[in-house]
C-alpha cells in the first residue's frame, strides 16, 4: 500500500501553491513577473477585453493537440488542469483542492473540488479526469502513431503510458480513480518535475462526452474559467466569463481576440485604443524604449524564457554528414548574426537552456566561429547535393546565414519561407532538412528544452535526433533531487547536442509588451500571459 504525506499549503492571493519542499525539487526556478495593478476601485461597467491574435488564428484549441503558444493560451482560457502556475511559475492546485505525494515521490493523490463543473454545469469529477488523460493519450489522435502526441512528453514518467501511446492499451493503467472526487497517479520513475508538467495542455480536463465529433472544439464544453462562445476561423473568437468557475467567477465578461485581416496591425490597434494588450514587434521596439514616447509608460519588458536556435537533421542530405554540419557551425557568426538583426535587443545564447531557468546559467562550450576551418570543410565536402535548405517563417536568420555562407564558403543554400501552419505540420512530419525554431518553455525547467527537444522519441524531437548517452543523461537529470548534480547532468547533456552539431543556439529574446493603462490584474510572465480570470477593466 502506498502511503501519503500531505503537502502543507499556505494562502497568497487566493490561491493555495506549494510550500518550499517542492519548490527545492524544482531547482528553485521562480521566475520574475510583472503583475498590473489588482485593485478593483474604479471597475468600468463594460468589462469587455479585446485582444489581436496571428493571421491565421489557431488550427486547434483541443488541448491534447495545441503545440504553439498562441494556441496554448486561447485553450487555456477554456480548460484547465488538475495544476496550474502561479505568477512566480511554481505548480499550485487548479482544479485540485489537495494534493498528496508519497514518501518516496512515486505516487500522487489530487482531491478534487466536489464544487467544480464544466461549463453546462456537469460535474468535473475523477471519471472526467482519469477520462481525459485517457484521451490525451489515446494514439488514435496522431493516425496511430501515439508516440507523436504531447503527451508522450507530459505523460512521460506515468506507469502504463508506453502501453496507452503504443495502443496496447485503451487506459494508462498508472491513473485511477479512488472515489468520486480522488485520483491517485502512480510513476514509473521518479519525476521531480512532476507537477510542473501537469499545467501543460494535454493535462488539462475535457469533457469526454463532447470530444468525439470533428472540430469539436469550436463548440467546447470547457473547464476553465472562459466559456467558448463563438469561433469563426480566420476572423474571431469570442470568450464569456464562467461564473461557476471553481476559483471564482472572472472580472472580464468578455474576451474578443481577433485573427485574420482584422489583425494585421496591431500596434495601430493599440494605439487606436481598440485592443487591450500587444506585444511589440521589432521594428518598433527602439521607439518604445525611448523614455519621451507616449506608450514608453505602457510598455512591459521582460526577460523571456525562449530560445532561437537553428536545427541540423542529421538523417537528411547534405546534413546526415557530421562535415557538413560542422561546416556550419563553424561559418556563422553567431555574435554578429544577433547584433546585426537585433542591434542588442537580445541575448546572445551560450547554450540551448535560456539563463534563470531553475535560478541558474546554463552555459554550453560552442564552437567559435572559424571561416578558415569552415573553408577547409567546404573543400573536403564539395558540392552539397541536394543543396543546403533551411525552412523558416518569415526566413529573417535563414536569409542572413544564406547569405553569409554564400560570401564566405561559395556554398548555395536554399531558404524556404514557409508559412506557421505548413511550418508546424512539416515539424510535426520530422522531414524537414533544416530549420530556425524559438522554442519558449512551457515551464522553468531544463527538461522542458533539452529532453522534450532532443531526447530520443520526443514528440517534439523534429530532428530526430537520437544520442543514447543523451537521453541516459536527462532521464537521469529529471529523476535527481540534488539541484547541483541534476543541473550537472543537464549541461553535459547540453554539451553533448551541441557536440553533434545538430543544433546551433543563437540567442534568448526579451518580451515587449503594450499594456493599456485601464487593463488591470494582467500579469506578464516569463513565459507569456498565462490567465486572463483576474484581468479587469478600469472606467
Amino acid at each position: 500500500m502506498t502511503h501519503f504525506q500531505q503537502k502543507r499549503f499556505k494562502t497568497v492571493l487566493g490561491a493555495r501553491i506549494l510550500t518550499a519542499v517542492l519548490i527545492v525539487l524544482l531547482g528553485s526556478a521562480i521566475g520574475s513577473c510583472s503583475l498590473i495593478d489588482r485593485a478593483t476601485d474604479g471597475a468600468s461597467s463594460n468589462q469587455h477585453l479585446t485582444l489581436a491574435g496571428s493571421v491565421y488564428g489557431p488550427a486547434t484549441l483541443d488541448p491534447a493537440l495545441v503545440r504553439d503558444v498562441e494556441s496554448a493560451f486561447l485553450s487555456r482560457q477554456i480548460f484547465r488542469g488538475l495544476v496550474s502556475l502561479d505568477e512566480s511559475l511554481q505548480p499550485q492546485p487548479e482544479l485540485a483542492r489537495d494534493i498528496e505525494i508519497s514518501p518516496d515521490g512515486m505516487a500522487y493523490r489530487f482531491v478534487l473540488h466536489d464544487s467544480g463543473t464544466f461549463h453546462d454545469g456537469s460535474p468535473i469529477d475523477a471519471h472526467a479526469v482519469v477520462g481525459s488523460f485517457n484521451r490525451a493519450s489515446d494514439p488514435a489522435l496522431a493516425s496511430g502513431d501515439g508516440s507523436a502526441l504531447p503527451a508522450a512528453t507530459y505523460f512521460a514518467d506515468i506507469e502504463g503510458i508506453d502501453e496507452r501511446l503504443s495502443g496496447q492499451s485503451s487506459t494508462i493503467s498508472g491513473i485511477i480513480a479512488t472515489d468520486r472526487w480522488t485520483v491517485v497517479m502512480t510513476l514509473q520513475r521518479p519525476a521531480v518535475n512532476f507537477l510542473a508538467k501537469l499545467t501543460g495542455s494535454p493535462a488539462s480536463i475535457v469533457d469526454i462526452r463532447t470530444v468525439g465529433i470533428e472540430n469539436w472544439w469550436q463548440t467546447a464544453n470547457g473547464s476553465g474559467p472562459f466559456v467558448l462562445e463563438s469561433y469563426r476561423p480566420e476572423q474571431r473568437l469570442e470568450l464569456t466569463s464562467f461564473g461557476n468557475y471553481v476559483s471564482g467567477e472572472p472580472r472580464l465578461e468578455a474576451v474578443t481576440v481577433l485573427f485574420g485581416a482584422d489583425a494585421l496591425q496591431p500596434l495601430n490597434l493599440y494605439q487606436a485604443g481598440q485592443i487591450g494588450i500587444t506585444s511589440v514587434p521589432l521594428w518598433a521596439v527602439d521607439r518604445l524604449l525611448t523614455p519621451t514616447d507616449p506608450l514608453h509608460p505602457d510598455l512591459v519588458e521582460l526577460p523571456r524564457l525562449s530560445t532561437t536556435f537553428i536545427a541540423l537533421n542529421p538523417d537528411a542530405e547534405p546534413f546526415d554528414d557530421p562535415e557538413v554540419r560542422r561546416m556550419i557551425v563553424h561559418g556563422i557568426d553567431r555574435e554578429k548574426l544577433v547584433d546585426v538583426m537585433h542591434d542588442g535587443r537580445v541575448q546572445l545564447a551560450q547554450g540551448m537552456i535560456a539563463p534563470g531557468i531553475g535560478e541558474a546559467m546554463w552555459p554550453a562550450e560552442i564552437p567559435s566561429h572559424d571561416v578558415t576551418l569552415a573553408r577547409e570543410l567546404a573543400n573536403n565536402v564539395g558540392d552539397l547535393q541536394p543543396p543546403a535548405t533551411l525552412f523558416e517563417p518569415g526566413g529573417g536568420v535563414s536569409t542572413t546565414v544564406q547569405a553569409v555562407l554564400e560570401r564566405d564558403l561559395g556554398i548555395d543554400m536554399d531558404v524556404v519561407d514557409q508559412p506557421w501552419p505548413e511550418f508546424t505540420e512539416r515539424l510535426s512530419q520530422r522531414d524537414l532538412p533544416g530549420f530556425v525554431l524559438t522554442w519558449v518553455a512551457d515551464f522553468p525547467d531544463p527538461e522542458n528544452v533539452l529532453a522534450t527537444l532532443l531526447r530520443t522519441g520526443s514528440p517534439d524531437n523534429y530532428l530526430g535526433y537520437s544520442n543514447l548517452s543523451f537521453d541516459r543523461l536527462v532521464q537521469a537529470a529529471n529523476a535527481e533531487t540534488d539541484v547541483q548534480r541534476r543541473r550537472e547532468l543537464y549541461l553535459e547533456a547540453q554539451q553533448l547536442a551541441i557536440d553533434d552539431a545538430v543544433i546551433i543556439p543563437l540567442y534568448h529574446e526579451m518580451s515587449y509588451t503594450l499594456v493599456q493603462p485601464w487593463v488591470r490584474g494582467l500579469v506578464v510572465t516569463e513565459i507569456g500571459i498565462l490567465a486572463l480570470e483576474d484581468v479587469w477593466i478600469e472606467d
